[in-house]
């Protein structure tokens, strides 16, 4: 029986042995500390008792004794304190600090009381199976002892009911570790109650003691309760910036973070349960928030989240979340206030190209304008010769112009696409003529297929799909000295295939990056005398990018280019009627005779005249001498206009290209001067400029519909630089009839002039 004493407690020596070294190796916490103080103090129980049972000598006998007393001793207050902490209770330190001194005490009477007079009456120590037994009689020191720790066992008790009623939702989530914390201080007491009812002279509370730390260590570790996750958890909300504060339903202080502490430090020494209302240090103010509310402590932002805790779809609290968002909204700020920078120099450039754009045009207006005149007058070849191609060269410089708006209102976003159904046929006539003209110029063959199964119409911007497929021909044309450039035409499940290909330099490789990078240029031997700005392909991609499209590049240095172009489009309702040969497969267009396209009864010639002034890309209005035969040449003697303009030259340039229509024409320099005139003659046609000093035309064409007048219904022509669609809806809103664009296209302002007069004073010739 003596082997099995001394085997029993060697083996539960070293099984306190490894939970020290268990629970030392745990992730550090708050529990994981109390629960190494406890195996630290259970160790030294069995440690004693080994001694104890297993000397050879009284005297160490005794001094075993003492050491199990003094492990004994501590046990059941750090019982206590893990309980409190898994239970989130707080106890006042005074509370804490009495406790520790009383353990102290009954650990110092039991360790210097060397005869056991305080706690045994006539103790007798002797051998029995080669283990020493004890044989006492119990003094008051022992019971008063055994009183203290089972008033442990009730206070226990006591926390873990008043989690279950007041904290619901952190007692069911602990529910099974609480319940076995009560099995194990149950296990912990019955043995030392069992030493003091039965009449045993072998002390067993460290074997109960030592089961109970068994099987409390197993409970924590399959809770989880000191491993890596709960202990990350803690670490991870004691080092958020945020605040967070967990309170009942009738708000019972549950949990505060380390930064809430912080920023409430009357939260330090609150025990758990105890209600936070009425509480000074703003927590009244931080209850009293709402969710997604904002809310400043010094100069720290938070934003207010209330999460709801429910258990088993019943609400039990909740957690105010206060989420520190200074930076973000520091952030925010600094973004918006980029941002509106960003719009502000945008709309700086826009404004300052709008700008730009009407001054520039309105010399180009001049130079353009006086040289049609100088070739419509002049009886000389080499002076004719002279103003043609200034007139080319001014259109060059329009081209750039229009180009680089075009680029700035792409990248603004300022660009808008205008559908609606156009005829493909005439589309690509359209093209042909423009392209042609520079392809003869440089002797090369233009060739253009078309395939049979192209609709008739199809709807989208015309405008920028001929944009688009005139800036990737006219490149072909610019970069290739001999041979051809083919454009080939089709359509197929909802996509417009555009190809281009000539025979031209090619592109490197490492040049592909450039092709489409605005104000950038492939520059080599070949290149470096091309004229152009490097606009052209750029354009093409942002166009293609705001039609959903796309384009491949295919080159050969030396051998050519290919370019593809897919352009989303929607077939159209209307079918166009031929009264003359088909464009499919008619190879080259330049060759073309002249052919009349019908539609809707309305009939138009297509200009092939060798007179033809071609311009270098797409615009609203197309380009073309006043000679052109597609222009009806008229007269109006009986008819009288006035042309409103800042510039004499300008008012010279308008006044001079009708003056062979024989139209009566006033002129005025300004909005006020326009005004007196207007109230004394009645006019026919009013064609006002927009952009003038102290009244604009827009103002000036207000103050003409307000005034009772003979021209307060006279349609009115806006002579503009302005392409915005912003500029084009203000002048439709203060009833503008029509607009052109300057420089003045002579064709079509004679145009316009025609179809804006009253019919009976127009007489054809």
């Amino acid at each position: 029986m003596g082997n099995v004493i001394l085997i029993l407690s060697f083996s539960v020596l070293v099984a306190a042995m490894w939970m020290v070294i268990y629970v030392f190796l745990q992730a550090p916490s708050k529990e994981q500390k109390y629960t190494v103080l406890l195996a630290v103090c259970n160790f030294l129980m069995c440690t004693g008792n080994l001694i104890s049972v297993g000397s050879k000598a009284i005297e160490a006998a005794e001094v075993g004794l003492h050491v199990s007393f003094l492990g004994g001793a501590f046990v059941p207050f750090c019982f206590l304190l893990i309980c409190a902490s898994i239970c989130h209770y707080k106890f006042n330190d005074a509370v804490v600090i009495g406790l520790a001194i009383t353990n102290m005490i009954f650990a110092s009477i039991m360790f210097t009381d060397s005869a056991f007079h305080f706690m045994y009456i006539k103790p007798h120590f002797y051998w029995e199976d080669q283990i020493l037994l004890c044989s006492r009689e119990y003094n008051f020191m022992y019971y008063f002892f055994m009183v203290y720790i089972v008033g442990y066992l009730f206070a226990i008790f006591i926390i873990i009911n008043k989690t279950r009623k007041t904290k619901p939702v952190l007692y069911s989530n602990l529910k099974s570790t609480l319940r076995n914390f009560i099995l194990t201080s149950i296990i912990a007491i019955i043995p030392f109650l069992a030493s003091v009812i039965l009449p045993l002279d072998l002390d067993v509370t460290c074997y109960g003691s030592t089961l109970a730390l068994g099987f409390f260590i197993y409970t924590l570790h399959r809770e989880r309760i000191y491993t890596m996750q709960q202990s990350s958890s803690e670490l991870i909300l004691n080092d958020l910036d945020d605040i967070l504060l967990v309170h009942d339903l009738e708000l019972h202080y549950e949990y505060a973070n380390l930064q809430t502490i912080k920023t409430f430090p009357v939260l330090e020494d609150l025990p758990f349960n105890l209600s936070l209302a009425g509480l000074d240090d703003g927590i009244d103010r931080l209850l009293a928030l709402q969710d997604n509310e904002h809310y400043k402590i010094g100069d720290t932002e938070y934003l207010c989240r209330i999460i709801p805790v429910s258990t088993n779809d019943k609400l039990q609290g909740y957690i105010r979340w206060l989420h520190d968002e200074t930076d973000e909204r520091r952030y925010t700020r600094q973004i918006i206030e980029l941002k509106e920078e960003a719009e502000l120099a945008n709309k700086a450039k826009s404004t300052f190209l709008a700008h730009v754009s009407h001054e520039i045009r309105t010399p180009i207006n001049a130079v353009i304008g006086m040289n049609e005149l100088i070739v419509r007058e002049s009886t000389e070849s080499e002076i004719v010769t002279y103003a043609e191609q200034s007139i080319r060269a001014g259109r060059t410089l329009l081209s750039l112009i229009n180009d680089i708006l075009d680029i700035s209102k792409l990248e603004a976003g300022k660009m808008e696409l205008v559908n609606g159904e156009y005829e493909t046929g005439l589309m690509i006539e359209d093209i042909t003529v423009m392209t042609q003209f520079r392809a003869e110029q440089k002797g090369l063959e233009f060739i253009v297929n078309i395939d049979p199964d192209l609709p008739d119409t199809l709807i989208g911007d015309e405008t920028r799909v001929k944009q688009i497929i005139t800036n990737i021909v006219t490149n072909g044309v610019k970069y290739t000295e001999k041979g051809s450039v083919t454009l080939n035409i089709s359509f197929e499940d909802g996509i417009l295939k555009a190809v281009v290909s000539d025979t031209g330099i090619g592109i490197r490789k490492e040049d592909m990056n450039k092709l489409f990078a605005s104000f950038e240029r492939i520059e080599n031997k070949t290149t470096h005398k091309t004229e152009g700005t490097g606009l052209g392909m750029s354009i093409v991609t942002l166009l293609l990018k705001m039609m959903n499209g796309r384009i491949e590049v295919e080159s050969e240095v030396g051998k050519g280019s290919t370019f593809t172009v897919y352009i989303p489009q929607t077939v159209g309702n209307t079918v166009i009627k031929h009264n003359n040969e088909s464009l499919a497969g008619t190879g080259r267009l330049a060759e073309a005779r002249p052919r009349t396209v019908s539609k809707n009864a309305e009939t138009r010639q297509a200009p092939v005249s060798s007179d033809v002034s071609i311009p270098e890309k797409s615009a609203p209005e197309k380009t073309g001498s006043a000679n052109d035969p597609a222009v009806p040449r008229y007269q109006a003697p009986d008819a009288r206009i006035i042309i409103v303009d800042d510039t004499k030259t300008n008012l010279f340039v308008a006044t001079s290209l009708i003056k062979r229509t024989k139209v009566i024409t006033d002129t005025a320099l300004s909005g006020a001067e326009f005004l007196e005139k207007a109230a004394i003659t009645k006019y026919d046609v009013i064609f006002m400029d927009y952009r003038m000093p102290g009244m604009d035309g827009v103002e000036t064409i207000h103050r003409l519909h307000a005034a009772t007048g003979p021209n307060s219904d006279t349609p009115v022509v806006m002579m503009t630089a302005e392409t915005t669609p912003e500029a084009l809806d203000l002048f439709s809103s203060c009833g503008v009839a029509k607009t052109i664009i300057k420089p003045l296209d002579p064709a079509r302002y004679e145009a316009l002039l025609a179809s804006m007069l009253p019919q009976d004073k127009v007489n054809y010739l």
